[in-house]
């Protein structure tokens, strides 16, 4: 198809084909989040979702003491080109001016 894919592989050789992609200690907490937010959203992952869901998880109790930020990566396929972005260190004070 020409088309980029993205997929998930987890390592017992299960492989999901994915809109988005979650790693780390608390990646089913968030997963979840930005299952649910997708399947409620007309216009797929937008900026408010992405930051609800980023919030949610900065602010989650379980989170260790040392947990206090996280880098987020973005990647959009696009026609000609693989764009790539990555906010490092976001923590819940800048996630409020989180700009896509």
């Amino acid at each position: 198809e020409g088309l980029l894919k993205l997929y998930l592989c987890e390592p017992g050789g299960g492989l999901e084909e994915c809109n988005f992609c979650v790693g780390g200690r608390q990646k089913m907490t968030i997963l979840d989040k930005l299952k649910g937010l997708l399947n409620g959203s007309k216009n797929g992952l937008c900026v408010q979702n992405v930051t609800a869901a980023t919030l949610e998880l900065l602010q989650n109790e379980e989170r260790k003491e040392n947990d206090k930020q996280i880098d987020l990566w973005l990647i959009r396929a696009g026609e000609e080109a693989l764009q790539l972005k990555c906010l490092k260190s976001v923590d819940k004070d800048s996630i409020q001016n989180l700009v896509l």
